[in-house]
């Protein structure tokens, strides 16, 4: 318990959860309370409310002190500045045969990993092996 070295550690990693629990809740994904983890919908707002909040986040996190030499914080902010234009895409109007309709794009890939995860145990409870190596993706595939 008077490991120094332990406790600066547990304080980085505590500090790291913090921050990704504040930008979970910021961009309304995989909400803590959801029972659902990964297979969560999110909470519902409007991309523009959500691009404003990830945008407040961001300028606090460039803010702090000792930014520039926090490693995960600056590449975090480099992947929120990669993928700005995706992750807040502006809706698109289509039409229908039943009339015009708004389709928001997908801001994550949560629902692709929920169908690999879904084929995935399918093929597990399929062939009774408990994890899936370079021959049972193979198998998967044909």
């Amino acid at each position: 318990m008077n490991d120094k070295s332990l406790w600066k550690s547990v304080d980085r990693i505590e500090s790291g959860i913090e921050t990704f629990e504040k930008l979970r809740n910021t961009m309304r994904i995989a909400p803590k309370t959801s029972k659902r983890g990964l297979n969560s919908e999110g909470s519902v707002a409007s991309i523009w409310t959500i691009e404003k909040g990830v945008n407040k986040f961001r300028k606090e996190i460039v803010s702090t002190k000792g930014y520039s030499k926090n490693k995960q914080h600056k590449k975090m902010i480099e992947q929120l500045d990669r993928y700005w234009e995706k992750l807040f895409a502006d809706p698109i109007e289509v039409e229908t045969s039943d009339g015009g309709k708004i389709i928001q794009p997908q801001r994550t890939n949560n629902y692709a990993e929920q169908n690999f995860r879904d084929l995935k145990r399918g093929y597990r409870k399929k062939t009774g092996n408990g994890s899936l190596g370079k021959n049972s993706i193979c198998a998967v595939r044909r």
